[in-house]
This record gives structure tokens, sequence and C-alpha cells, in this order.
């Protein structure tokens, strides 16, 4: 089907009169994102891309890719979604998924009436049907395996391509995104390099188990602790030889706890084993105590008082002292006469510090802007689309809880047009035979947004 978002109208058609009224709803709330202005003229129709990773991020590309007309086909290596860790969302996020039918698929998005948090599986979840509903393929348990040139002469495909394994059906992509995290395989072959802009020691330690929802469990509180402001809390916990600097419980389907230890306090407790200078030399399997690690867990789930009725379903150790962003965020492969559009999302653009709480927010931001990159293909210039998507990139860099200046105020007006998220002017770039002077304009265009801001107070 060339139009695959019709696939909505006929599924509707066929539906809808049999529906009661909260699934209606879901209906009610996708007619009206396609009817905004920003989705109307369809600005992907005829552009057939490929997103690499169907976490949240990948999946909300492939939605907002399908409500502007585009074909699109995602790739999951996983078969299945299980991923519980909770993500931290910004009130424009809620918004964004409320107006995509979140509630109506799960009733109980986002109730908590202290942190709005949801777990990674069901975000997949929830959006994965949107997708679906708008005519997304998804292909699960298949990987990325490479971006394909034309090779026309050798009898070979006129078009780019992409290989998988299985593999999936051959056609000619307009653009491939890649949102499968930091072991991204999209950015080499685009000429993207990755660089490390983090490398202060964190340790971290997620922990989760089932809620019964029984009256204790549910009477305690959510909580979010942090050595940054000095939560008494913290100091408490140092009174029973638990030494953190942050921690963060949220409560859904199961009780989630993630918090960052000092180095010194896993060795005195006896967590590791030996007091490695490498971080991740120290949090390695085998210099893992579990029994130890475990009965520090517990230690700090009694401290918060969270009735345990289950055994655990994880705990884990690890290591996020490297952190990595990418040094451009889109660039265009040529071959043939022929192009292939080639953009990075979520962590394989920018990984986030988990405890700052950024995370979703920009890579959905990411997310947005890229596809409004795609969009744009035809009618403007490679040379704006590139300089467009790099200083919507710049601007997502420096959105944090203390920096929210150059979002807009309106979260209920955000659509993929980057002007309805950003207070941001996107400078025309000339196009010019020498490159030079071209590189120039950009870098002067850029430059007052590039100064670092004073932080503001969180709102």
């Amino acid at each position: 089907m060339n139009e695959p978002w019709r696939i909505y109208y006929h599924v509707r058609s066929a539906v809808y009169n049999t529906l009661g009224f909260r699934q209606k709803q879901l209906f009610r709330l996708l007619d009206a994102r396609l009817n905004l202005d920003a989705y109307k003229p369809r600005s992907a129709t005829n552009k057939r891309v490929c997103i690499v990773g169907a976490g949240p991020v990948g999946l909300r590309a492939a939605v907002e890719m399908a409500l502007l007309g585009g074909r699109v086909s995602v790739l999951e290596k996983r078969a299945k979604f299980s991923r519980e860790n909770r993500l931290h969302l910004w009130p424009w996020v809620v918004q964004d998924l409320a107006s995509l039918g979140a509630k109506v698929l799960f009733k109980n998005f986002c109730k908590s009436r202290t942190y709005f948090h949801v777990s990674t599986r069901q975000l997949q979840v929830i959006l994965l049907k949107v997708a679906l509903l708008l005519g997304v393929k998804v292909y699960s348990a298949t990987g990325f395996e490479s971006i394909v040139a034309p090779t026309p002469a050798n009898d070979g495909n006129p078009f780019y391509s992409i290989k998988t394994e299985p593999q999936i059906p051959v056609v000619e992509y307009t653009a491939v995104l890649g949102a499968s995290g930091i072991n991204d395989q999209v950015a080499e072959p685009a000429g993207i390099n990755r660089s490390v802009f983090s490398q202060k020691e964190f340790l971290g330690i997620v922990c989760y188990f089932p809620n019964l929802e029984t009256p204790e469990e549910m009477k305690v509180d959510e909580f979010s602790w942090t050595a940054q402001l000095k939560h008494r809390m913290l100091y408490k916990m140092r009174e029973v030889g638990i030494d953190l600097e942050n921690i963060m419980y949220f409560r859904g389907e199961m009780h989630y706890l993630v918090m960052t230890p000092r180095r010194r306090n896993l060795l005195t407790r006896g967590v590791v084993k030996q007091n490695y200078s490498n971080s991740r030399d120290l949090v390695e399997r085998t210099n893992i105590s579990q029994s130890g690690l475990h009965a520090f867990v517990k230690r700090v789930v009694a401290f918060a008082g969270i009735p345990r009725k289950t055994d655990f379903t994880r705990v884990n150790l690890f290591d996020f002292s490297s952190l990595t962003r990418a040094e451009k965020s889109a660039s265009v492969l040529t071959s043939h006469d022929k192009k292939l559009y080639v953009g990075l999302i979520g962590d394989s653009l920018l990984e986030p510090v988990w405890h700052e709480g950024v995370g979703t927010c920009r890579g959905f931001l990411g997310a947005l802007d890229a596809v409004w990159m795609v969009a744009q293909i035809g009618r403007k210039s490679d040379e704006q689309l590139l300089a467009d998507r790099e200083l919507a990139y710049r601007v997502m860099q420096r959105v944090s809880g203390h920096h929210r200046d150059e979002l807009q105020k309106n979260v209920r007006k955000y659509t993929v047009e980057p002007r309805s998220r950003y207070f941001v002017d996107f400078p025309r770039v000339l196009r010019d035979i020498d490159h030079r002077l071209l590189l120039e304009v950009r870098q002067r265009s850029y430059a007052r947004f590039m100064r670092p801001s004073s932080p503001t107070t969180k709102q």
C-alpha cells in the first residue's frame, strides 16, 4: 500500500461503531492529531524510512513518520519487550503520549501522584499498538547488518537498501534512523563519529520486584533523594552503613529502585571483591559478590520501608561512567546519483545521565526533529536540512531540569515542527560552490546558540 496510514481509516470504519466510549476515545485522539495543520499535508508521503531499534524513541519516531504519511519499517533484534526499567517522563512527554491514546491503552498510565513514570516495556507496548494502527511494519527478532550502496553496474540494486538478518524485503529507502542505543551500527557507515563527553565515575544499582498492590505496599511514598540537594535521608542512610549519591524509588507493576553507590561503600559492604581502578573491571560479574550485592539492596529496601513480599526479579550493579554522544546528528550518503539520509536518535545520538531524568525527554525531542528532517527532503536543500537538524541537536543537548528556556511553554501545541517546541530561529543556509564558505555561514549561524546559558530554577 502506497499510503499505509490509510490502514488506520480502514480499521476505524470497521470497528468504531462496535466500541465502547473509552475505546472510541483512542480514535478521537488520533483523528485530532491527523487533522492538525502540521500533519494534514502528509509531507512524508512517498518517503520510505527504516528505523533500527524498537525502543520507546524508535517507536515514537515511527509513529510520527506514519502520521506524516511515510512508509515505515522498524527493525528490532529482540523477540519480545521485557525491560522493566522505569522511565521518568517530563510533563510535555506525558501530554504527547496522552494525545496518542496512552491513557486509553493503559489505564494506569502516569497515575502516580508524585512522579510521572512508566516502565520501558509498557511504553513500548503503547507505542507499538499506535504504530501498527497507523500502518507501520515492525520486524521482531530481526537485526540490522549494513547499509547497501547502489551497484547497478554489477547487476545489483540501483538504490540504497538495507541488509538484515533474517533478510526483510529489499526496497529503496529514503532514510535510515539509528535508534538501537549505544551499540548502534548505523553511525559508522554514515560517517558519524561518537566521542566520550563524560568520564566521571558513576556506578549504579538497579533492582525491582513485583508489586502485589497490598494496602501495606501502596502506602509507601515514591521518592527521589540526591546528595546534590543534601537530602537528609541520605545522611540517615549513612548511619546504617549505606552511602549513596542518589536513589529513586518508583512504583508500578514493580517496585523499582535505582541508586548510585560510592565505590568505597561497595568495598566496605563486600559487594565487590577487588578494588580495581578501572570502573568497568570493578563491576565485572566475576568481581561481584552476589550475596553481598543482595544484602546491600535488602538493607536499602528495609531502610526505605518498602514491604517486600516476593524475591527480587532483578538486582544488577553496572557502570555508566563513560558517556558518549554523536559528533553530528545526521548525514547524507550519495552514490550513483542516489541519496540516503541517515540520522541518529535516542541513546544512539546522546547517552543520558540516568539520574538527571532527561533521557526520554531528549529522546522524544530528537525523534521529532529527525522525522521533520526526513519530511522536508525535497522541499529544502540538503545543506539546509542538515543545518536545521544540527541546530535542533545543539538545543536538545542543553535541555535539562535546570535549563528549559529554549523550550516553548505551551506543551499542548508541540508538534513535529521544531518551531512549535523551541524558542530558536533556524537561520537560512546559502548554497555555495565553495564548501568552506558554506561551513563558515553555518558556524556563524550557530555561534550565538552555542553559548552556555545560566541555570534557571527547575519548574
